[in-house]
């Protein structure tokens, strides 16, 4: 004879098995065909923030690239301002004074359009800068020395 708490105890683990019942084969597709769609969307997800992230390292390397060639050209000009000045303190009268004139002229025209070249590629980084899509916060502090 089973004693009445054993009794109790089986009627108590049997009775919600008995009440809660199996999933049926409709309710297990059901549940399957969720799991795959969110397994769709979170590599759809995960494509979409690769592909960000290509970008922004794209939008990084060039802009690296943009800031070395803006550096250059304004260390060119810088020289030949340097060279400017220098030619019109040392420019005297005479056929030494026509030559530096000539080469004041020149360097002048060549300043003019490193100017231009400068502002043109100015220009085009902040078209960039305006078409790009905007970077990850976190991308922000990378490759960042000081």
């Amino acid at each position: 004879m089973i004693e009445p708490f054993m009794r109790s105890l089986l009627t108590f683990i049997f009775i919600p098995l008995l009440l809660a019942g199996c999933a049926s084969q409709q309710d297990l597709q059901a549940v399957k065909w969720e799991v795959d769609t969110l397994k769709t969307r979170l590599v759809k997800a995960e494509n979409k923030i690769k592909e960000k992230d290509r970008l922004v390292e794209q939008g990084l390397g060039q802009q690296a690239e943009l800031q070395a060639r803006l550096n250059e050209l304004q260390e060119q000009m810088f020289a030949l301002q340097g060279g400017l000045e220098e030619i019109r303190n040392s420019s005297g009268k005479g056929v030494a004074g026509a030559a530096s004139e000539r080469r004041l002229s020149a360097v002048e025209k060549e300043l003019e359009d490193i100017r231009k070249r400068v502002d043109l590629e100015l220009k085009e980084a902040l078209e960039f800068a305006k078409t790009s899509p905007e970077p990850e916060e976190s991308a922000l502090f990378e490759n960042l020395y000081v």
